[in-house]
């Protein structure tokens, strides 16, 4: 007896159809949904970093110890050997100072007096004249005329200038010992800082040196020779008005390589405030 043929399971057969295209639809579903995270990922991350461009590059500040290298602030370097004891003289505080690199030993300042001063620098190639700030800074006006009248600036010979090349240009003066590293004994604090001006440190400015502490003006000043973007760190004393082709012809002839001694040599035979 033949047994007859059974006919095709129809609704066994309609299931796993469904059941392989509801697999089939999830996965590119799931595909279709992978594929745009990621490419939403990439289009964030991209986005991300187009906002996030480097900066242009900001040049650094220029140092405040004097050095070679020709970038560097003008500035004073510490040595051991302060002996002044502090005084007080009408606000103006003088205290011991590390920067003593000189035989010298200056009295500190006895008088203050806050008015415009003239100050005269005859040097070995002709006179620089200066209108001094007394009235802006005190302290500093009286302690440059304290040392002129002592004669402590004297033949000294003024031990460094840069040059455009270098970035700023200065002529530096005002350390006996002729090394930068000198000073009177004692120190005092900034005053008469440019804060907050577009153009600091103008051509003609007198300011004074200090090291890479706060509070250490001494005996060492500074002229420059052309407009510097230097930071609001050096108090400013007073103007040339007279003298600044003898600046120039010192800068000119440029300076060792060794540590910016100038090349042409400029001496103070005498140093008066008035």
């Amino acid at each position: 007896m033949t047994m007859p043929t059974a006919p095709p399971d129809r609704p066994a057969s309609r299931a796993r159809w469904l059941i392989a295209l509801v697999i089939v639809c999830a996965v590119l579903a799931c595909g279709g949904l992978t594929a745009g995270g990621i490419a939403a990922w990439i289009t964030l991350r991209h986005t991300s970093s187009d906002s996030a461009a480097p900066a242009e590059p900001v040049p650094s500040a220029p140092g405040t110890t004097a050095r070679p290298g020709g970038t560097s602030a003008p500035g004073t370097t510490a040595r051991p050997g302060g002996t002044s004891a502090p005084g007080t003289v009408d606000g103006c505080v003088w205290t011991p100072a590390s920067t003593m690199d000189s035989t010298l030993r200056p009295a500190q300042p006895t008088t203050v007096e806050r008015r415009r001063m003239t100050g005269t620098i005859v040097t070995n190639l002709g006179t620089i004249t200066i209108d001094l700030y007394g009235d802006k800074a005190p302290c500093s006006v009286a302690a440059l005329r304290s040392l002129a009248g002592q004669g402590y600036y004297d033949n000294v010979t003024c031990h460094r200038v840069t040059t455009p090349a270098d970035g700023l240009v200065v002529l530096q003066c005002g350390d006996p010992s002729g090394k930068g590293t000198g000073g009177p004994g004692y120190q005092y604090a900034e005053e008469n800082l440019p804060v907050g001006q577009a153009n600091p440190y103008p051509r003609g400015t007198l300011a004074m040196a200090r090291t890479m502490m706060p509070g250490t003006n001494g005996s060492q000043f500074f002229i420059v020779g052309a407009d510097a973007q230097l930071p609001a760190d050096y108090s400013v004393v007073g103007t040339v008005t007279h003298g600044m082709e003898i600046v120039d012809q010192v800068v000119a002839g440029g300076h060792d390589t060794t540590n910016e001694r100038p090349k042409i040599p400029v001496t103070m035979t005498k140093v008066t405030v008035s």
